[in-house]
């Protein structure tokens, strides 16, 4: 690797890195309002302080992205998102329809993934958009509590915020495909755009791997006993 071909092949203003991560317009640039005065030094935190962080590392948030403008040859017009908060890992499942005879097989999908890599899920968090045999699908086929929260609420749902984070990614790989690339199978690409955004998130229960190396060696911290 030198500077000549990381130049060459990776540069700055590529269009995949425009079309997919340039999602926000940088602060200031045409602002006709003061700037903030310079907040304050920060107090020194004393010795009895105490900052404690609550992390659900079991915890499993789903939602799914709008549809695809393109249908592909299998059929698959949805992906279905969950982000598992131990891991810290983006997983992503295409299926065909909205109806729960596709919907709970994708589910059933994710779920089997994490549990191949010996990793449980206690807590189920989605839209209060689903149907009941979605939710009985979670508690009786995988036995994990659920909460319901309203719809595009990114504060509730994580879910919702790393829709746009693999969005973005996905996006970004579909502007630099070969042009002679069918589009109809935008399907095959998500194994290729979910590894390679594991690969850019730290595992939150060990922050020295990768999500995706942390899902797939083989040995987890969260793994059933």
């Amino acid at each position: 690797l030198t500077l000549s071909a990381a130049t060459r092949y990776c540069p700055a203003a590529a269009t995949p890195n425009v079309m997919g991560h340039m999602t926000q317009v940088q602060q200031g640039v045409r602002s006709t309002k003061p700037p903030p005065p310079p907040r304050p030094p920060a107090t020194p935190m004393q010795p009895h302080d105490l900052n404690i962080t609550v992390v659900e590392l079991s915890t499993l948030y789903t939602d799914d992205l709008g549809r695809f403008p393109i249908q592909s040859f299998n059929g698959n017009n949805y992906i279905m998102l969950a982000h598992h908060v131990g891991s810290n890992s983006i997983l992503v499942e295409p299926f065909k329809s909205r109806a729960d005879s596709h919907r709970i097989p994708t589910y059933n999908r994710i779920m089997e993934r994490l549990r191949a890599q010996g990793i449980t899920v206690d807590l189920q968090i989605f839209d209060n958009e689903a149907s009941a045999a979605y939710i009985a699908n979670i508690t009786v086929k995988w036995k994990c509590k659920h909460q319901k929260v309203p719809p595009d609420m990114h504060r509730r749902n994580i879910a919702e915020r790393m829709i746009r984070t693999f969005k973005a990614h996905l996006i970004s790989i579909l502007a630099g495909i070969d042009p002679q690339f069918p589009i109809r199978h935008w399907d095959k690409l998500l194994v290729q755009a979910e590894l390679t955004v594991n690969l850019l998130r730290t595992s939150k229960l060990d922050p020295t791997k990768s999500a995706w190396e942390f899902l797939n060696c083989p040995f987890n911290y969260n793994a059933t006993p």
